[in-house]
């Protein structure tokens, strides 16, 4: 885990969220409101599930240099 803990709210955005990932070099990302955990963000969930996701990943992925554990997941799911 991050120090100090990467959280978001559950209003953001999908798109909020996945970039937040990448710019942190994330894979699961603590959904918080009011200091309580609602949920959880992965990845691998959001490569799954959400087939309009895949071409903001894709394009993000090209931009960063991402740790192993984020190309496994994004090679698996995305490419």
């Amino acid at each position: 885990m991050s120090k100090p803990l990467i959280v978001v709210d559950p209003d953001a955005s999908l798109e909020e969220a996945v970039k937040l990932m990448f710019d942190r070099r994330i894979k699961k990302l603590p959904v918080v409101k009011n200091e309580q955990l609602v949920g959880l963000v992965t990845m691998t969930d959001i490569a799954r599930i959400h087939a309009e996701m895949v071409e903001y990943i894709k394009s993000l992925a090209a931009k960063y240099d991402l740790p192993k554990r984020m190309e496994k997941v994004i090679h698996y799911y995305v490419v």
